[in-house]
């Protein structure tokens, strides 16, 4: 008795039904893995965001209006990036907290943490503290916490004319101030601590006006969050009465996929912070 082979025909359609079966099972795996991706890196922006805007509320809860630098018209002052050309605010302020060489370290405090208190309980100013953004060398725009202790342990808070610092100049490796008693400050641009990556600004061609593909979307670049209000990036914004700061982060990263193309993953945050009076 002879045992009946398979056909070639046969084979063809075991085949055919093989490969929709591991196609449909590789579209389905793949599908979950992107948005498993999709979603960590959105955690991801997410919590770098607000951390590090709990970082410069940290700072400013202890800082007052009359500390913090601005222009003529009473604005966070702006610079260009001399890396990207691009326009960014940067905010410089003093802070009660940090000093490597003062604090109670033998109990157990962070120097970062503390917040020194003269003898009426109020903040006594022990440093500068600059945020900014700035460019990697692998290109990633970041925001940057810089801060200057001074060279005494009382620095603002005993010498007179050190607020309100002022931008001297941008480089590509320092950024240079002048303080109030027209001493100079300068500070490496790779000496501070990142708090928030991916930072983006919508304004493609730095006009500073919002322009009909900075607020269409994706649909054309920049992508932007198409919520009609131009995103610079790092924003810091002081209210008139010059006693509110609210700040606005705006970040963006680009995701690259076989089968999606190419997104761009955008948060904004908002916060505020009263300042403090001393």
């Amino acid at each position: 008795m002879h045992k009946k082979a398979y056909t070639i025909a046969e084979m063809l359609v075991v085949l055919a039904i093989l490969g929709i079966l591991s196609g449909s099972a590789y579209l389905l795996f793949s599908s979950g893995k992107y948005t498993i991706d999709f979603l960590d890196t959105q955690a991801t922006l997410t919590d770098n965001a607000r951390r590090g805007m709990q970082e410069i509320i940290r700072d400013l809860s202890e800082s007052n209006a009359a500390t913090i630098t601005k222009d003529i018209g009473g604005s966070v002052p702006y610079f260009t990036d001399p890396l990207n050309s691009e326009i960014h605010q940067v905010l410089i302020f003093a802070s009660a907290r940090g000093n490597p060489n003062d604090g109670p370290e033998d109990i157990g405090y962070d120097n970062n943490d503390y917040v020194h208190l003269g003898a009426d309980y109020k903040p006594s100013w022990r440093s500068a503290i600059i945020y900014c953004a700035y460019v990697t060398p692998e290109g990633i725009q970041q925001l940057s916490k810089y801060v200057d202790y001074g060279s005494l342990t009382a620095y603002y808070a005993s010498l007179p004319g050190i607020f309100p610092l002022s931008v001297s100049s941008i480089t590509a490796s320092s950024i240079n101030l002048i303080r109030g008693d027209g001493t100079f400050l300068s500070i490496p641009r790779d000496s501070g601590t990142v708090k928030a990556n991916y930072i983006a600004s919508e304004d493609a061609n730095n006009n500073d006006a919002l322009d009909a593909n900075e607020n269409d979307g994706n649909v054309t670049l920049p992508a932007d969050n198409k919520d009609n209000i131009l995103d610079r990036g790092a924003d810091f914004t002081l209210t008139t009465n010059l006693l509110l700061l609210k700040v606005k982060l705006f970040l963006r990263k680009p995701e690259t996929s076989l089968t999606q193309g190419t997104r761009f993953l955008t948060v904004t945050l908002d916060g505020a912070s009263k300042l403090r009076n001393k």
